[in-house]
C-alpha cells in the first residue's frame, strides 16, 4: 500500500481498488457524504457511527449549507464552507475521496460542492460503500469519535442563487462568491431560477434542462416527497432519471454508455446544460455523468424543484404536466432516486 504522497487524481471517479492503494498516503482524506431524504429515517450520521471506511470523516449535507435559506442544503459561502471542512481536517491541498452508503446517491453532490468551492483534487468512490465492501476491503466498525462536521456560522449566510465560477481558478483571486452568467461560462457552476426560466423558452433557449427526478414525478403523476410543492416539470425540460446513468450495481455506467444516453437526448458536447432534481442532490449525479463524457458546459440548479415547485412562484415559474414533447424525448426510465 502506498504510504507516500498521493498523486493528483485523474478524472472524477475512483475505484475501490484504487482507493485501497492510496488510502494511507499522505494528504488523502476520505469523506462519508451519505444523506437521507426521509425525515423519519435514521440519520446518515448514525450509520457512519456504526460502520465506515477507515479514516473517513462525516460531511453533513444539511449542516454545511446556507442556514439562512428556507430551501434544503443550499450552498454556503466559500468562507463558510472552508471553515466547516477545516474542522473536518480537510484542506485544498488534499486528495479528497467522497463516498456514500447507497452506492452513488449523495456523494456527487458533495463532490460538486467541493469543486464549486475551489478544491481541485476531488473524486467520487465509484459504487460507494457497497463497492468497497464487495471488493473485500475492511471497515471501521468501532464507535466513531464525535462527528466533526459542524454547521457554519449563521451570520455568513450565502447570497441566494449565487453563481460560482469554475473552482480551478487560484483561490487568491476568487472572491467569496463570484457571480457570473451560468449559461455562458464552462466549469462547475450554480444556476438560479432566472437562468432556468431563460432555458424554459421554446425558442432559442439558453440551455438544455435535464431533470433527474423519477419519470412519474416529472410527468406530474406522482406527488413530490416534500409537502406543499406543485407537481409536474419545467417547460422544455427533458427527463433523465438519475438511475439512468447508473448500473444495477450502483456504479456509474461506462463512458461510451453515457455518451449514448446523452446522444439519445440530443445533448451535444458544446451545448449548455442545467441539471435539476428535487433539491439539488441527484442532479449532481447527472453533472458527474456529463463530466465523465467530457462535457464541460453545465450548471446545477441549486434550488431545484424544492424552489421551483413552491406555490408562491405559481405566477412566475411555470409548470407543465405530461408534455408530449418532453415525453417524446424522455428515455422512458421509470426509476430513480427520490432526492
Amino acid at each position: 500500500m502506498n504510504q507516500g504522497k498521493a498523486h493528483a487524481h485523474k478524472g472524477p471517479l475512483i475505484s475501490a481498488h484504487a482507493l485501497s492503494e492510496i488510502i494511507s498516503a499522505q494528504g488523502v482524506k476520505v469523506i462519508d457524504g451519505s444523506w437521507r431524504l426521509a425525515p423519519a429515517a435514521a440519520p446518515a450520521s448514525a450509520a457512519f457511527e456504526k460502520r465506515r471506511i477507515p479514516g473517513a470523516v462525516f460531511f453533513d449535507l444539511d449542516a454545511i449549507a446556507d442556514q439562512a435559506s428556507d430551501l434544503p442544503h443550499m450552498l454556503p459561502t466559500r468562507a463558510q464552507f472552508d471553515d466547516a471542512v477545516r474542522r473536518l481536517g480537510v484542506t485544498r491541498n488534499d486528495t479528497i475521496i467522497i463516498y456514500d452508503d447507497a452506492g452513488i446517491f449523495s456523494a456527487p453532490r458533495v463532490w460538486w460542492t467541493f469543486r464549486v468551492m475551489g478544491y481541485p483534487n476531488v473524486q467520487v468512490l465509484d459504487g460507494g460503500l457497497p463497492a468497497w465492501c464487495a471488493a473485500g476491503h475492511v471497515l471501521d466498525e468501532q464507535m466513531a469519535e464525535a462527528i466533526r462536521s459542524l454547521p457554519p456560522e449563521p451570520e455568513c449566510a450565502a447570497p441566494s442563487h449565487a453563481v460560482v465560477t469554475d473552482a480551478v481558478v487560484p483561490d487568491a483571486v476568487v472572491p467569496d462568491a463570484v457571480v457570473t452568467d451560468a449559461a455562458s461560462m464552462p466549469g462547475f457552476k450554480v444556476a438560479g431560477k432566472e437562468h432556468v426560466l431563460e432555458a424554459c423558452q421554446p425558442t432559442d433557449p439558453r440551455a438544455v434542462i435535464l431533470d433527474a427526478r423519477p419519470s412519474a414525478r416529472f410527468l406530474g403523476n406522482a406527488p413530490e416527497p416534500r409537502p406543499g410543492l406543485r407537481a409536474g416539470a419545467m417547460p422544455n425540460a427533458i427527463n433523465l432519471p438519475s438511475a439512468s446513468v447508473l448500473t444495477e450495481a450502483g456504479t456509474m455506467r461506462r463512458r461510451t454508455d453515457l455518451v449514448e444516453v446523452f446522444d439519445q437526448l440530443g445533448v451535444v458536447s458544446g451545448e449548455n446544460v442545467i441539471a435539476t432534481c428535487g433539491s439539488g442532490v441527484t442532479a449532481a449525479i447527472l453533472i458527474l455523468a456529463l463530466e465523465l463524457t467530457g462535457h464541460g458546459h453545465h450548471a446545477l440548479y441549486d434550488g431545484s424543484w424544492a424552489e421551483w415547485g413552491l406555490e408562491k412562484y405559481a405566477a412566475t415559474l411555470p409548470v407543465v404536466t405530461a408534455c408530449p414533447t418532453q415525453v417524446a424525448r424522455n428515455l422512458g426510465h421509470q426509476n430513480g432516486h427520490e432526492a
